[in-house]
């Protein structure tokens, strides 16, 4: 890695499952960047936001369980795993980090409801949290496979990303394509779906769509993108 001129003094990664296009980060580059972080006194933030959802391959380790030195705040959250009005995470902190997130939570948002709390750490306790985890996993990687297969008719006008995670993927359109054209057109259709490129910074945008299915059935997932293929094949080149 290039070290700039004014080291930064916090980095944001989330190295399970990038969002949008679904990188996942290998161990040897995990190792490269906690030595560097180290070398460069900066402290990680990893939001570990879906490493629960891998149907391919079991997750590497989290840069948190890796380090050998103290320098890694771990993120993670209920939103996904559970429901989002839940509005539960947590930190895992170096000790000496305890008291001032401690303070700044206080500050910030109060107390979180400790009867939200009792019954999400009991619902764990008794294993119903693990078995709830298996049963969306299986669920989720039968639509993830439906939306992949159904996607194949789709090559002319764009490629496929995914990693075989999550619960999304994502559509990178082939020059010709009109990204705001084929999102309200879809939206006409009342299939909601966000623009690649309004996950990019700068001038240089990739043009495409983020699909997420965890909401949908595998017969609406096949019926939208027989929707997409239709609007795809009007307004391709």
């Amino acid at each position: 890695m290039k070290t700039n001129k004014r080291p930064p003094k916090l980095l944001y990664v989330t190295p399970a499952h990038q969002y949008p296009l679904g990188a996942m980060m290998p161990l040897e580059r995990r190792m490269e960047l906690l030595d560097w972080a180290y070398d460069q006194q900066c402290w990680i933030i990893e939001d570990d936001y879906d490493s629960e959802y891998h149907y391919q391959s079991r997750p590497v380790a989290s840069l948190q369980g890796l380090a050998r030195q103290q320098q890694v705040i771990y993120m993670g959250s209920f939103s996904k795993v559970l429901f989002p009005s839940l509005r539960l995470g947590y930190l895992i902190l170096p000790p000496s980090l305890v008291d001032v997130f401690t303070k700044a939570k206080q500050e910030q948002t109060g107390v979180t409801p400790l009867h939200t709390q009792a019954v999400t750490a009991t619902f764990m306790q008794e294993r119903h949290f693990s078995r709830h985890l298996r049963k969306m996993r299986l669920l989720y990687e039968e639509k993830l496979n439906a939306l992949i297969t159904a996607c194949q008719t789709l090559t002319p006008w764009c490629a496929l990303h995914t990693q075989g995670a999550g619960m999304h993927l994502a559509l990178e359109f082939k020059p010709g394509i009109c990204e705001n054209t084929v999102v309200q057109q879809l939206k006409a259709k009342n299939i909601l779906c966000s623009p690649l490129s309004s996950y990019f910074y700068g001038q240089k945008k990739q043009q495409g769509l983020v699909l997420g299915f965890a909401n949908s059935t595998v017969e609406e997932i096949v019926l939208g993108i027989s929707i997409l293929e239709k609007i795809l094949s009007s307004n391709g080149t």
